[in-house]
């Protein structure tokens, strides 16, 4: 194991270690924003990040790539994103979305070179995405506190746990574990931008240099949003019908029902 992995693996084990702890201490918390203070520092640092290296690495991207391009680039990394998908529909007993993402990483990996195009589409088998936050609320676990992560952004203590299991099932792990660090550094960093890349095509810049107060707009819309995929994920006939973007009111509801 490089110095690097066992780094990261290691900082991975820290933090994970100390989310089971903030769990415990949401739970005594009625509010879903208890460590608020501490993540608006965070986010700080996030926004500042953004603006000085990943907005501008983003723009230049788009100004290179074109957007078939970038499209392919997409393609690519929700297909590695499909053996974690079926593992969550595997963890809540959904078998036919179980087949549905092993077939589509199966048929795009070949006859879509790698995931570059996404061919499972063209033949009616689109992506079906569950994650472990997902998986667990179906179990019953409670939505807990709100955090905002260094990089990687908003979550909660209980969507957090999707990072580790995206990452155990991600295919191309074992593959870059015994590349050099360059390539290493160039797929995390085009990963990163890929991302960035669709929040841009999401509009939510535009969206966010309207508002007051960034943070509480960002916490608003996220925690919505994970309710929106928890909702229609069990079936709930109570599911929310019309969500604004942007909710700056400071009461939320849990968005995991109750069991």
């Amino acid at each position: 194991m490089t110095s690097l992995s066992f780094l990261r693996r290691g900082l991975c084990i820290g933090v994970m270690g100390a989310l089971v702890g903030l769990t415990g201490c949401a739970h005594q918390n009625a509010s879903p924003d208890p460590y608020e203070s501490i993540n608006r520092k965070v986010f700080a640092v996030n926004k500042t990040l953004d603006t000085y290296a990943l907005k501008p690495a983003t723009t230049a991207y788009r100004a290179v790539v074109p957007e078939m391009g970038r499209q392919g680039v997409t393609n690519v990394f929700s297909n590695l994103g499909e053996p974690a998908n079926a593992v969550n529909h595997a963890l809540t007993g959904d078998v036919n979305g179980v087949i549905r993402s092993t077939m589509r990483f199966l048929v795009n990996s070949t006859f879509g070179v790698a995931g570059i195009f996404d061919v499972a589409g063209w033949i009616g088998n689109d992506t079906d995405p569950q994650d472990m936050g997902q998986t667990l609320a179906t179990w019953g676990v409670d939505q807990g506190a709100y955090l905002m992560l260094p990089l990687l952004g908003p979550s909660t203590t209980r969507e957090v746990w999707q990072w580790p299991v995206s990452y155990v099932t991600n295919p191309a792990v074992p593959t870059l574990a015994h590349a050099n660090v360059g390539l290493k550094v160039g797929t995390t960093a085009l990963g990163v931008v890929n991302v960035r890349n669709q929040i841009v095509d999401s509009g939510l810049d535009k969206v966010m240099d309207n508002v007051i107060d960034e943070y509480a707009a960002l916490r608003n819309a996220y925690l919505q949003r994970r309710a929106v995929m928890t909702h229609m994920l069990n079936g709930d006939a109570a599911q929310p019908t019309s969500l604004t973007p942007l909710d700056f009111s400071d009461d939320e509801d849990d968005d995991a029902p109750q069991h």
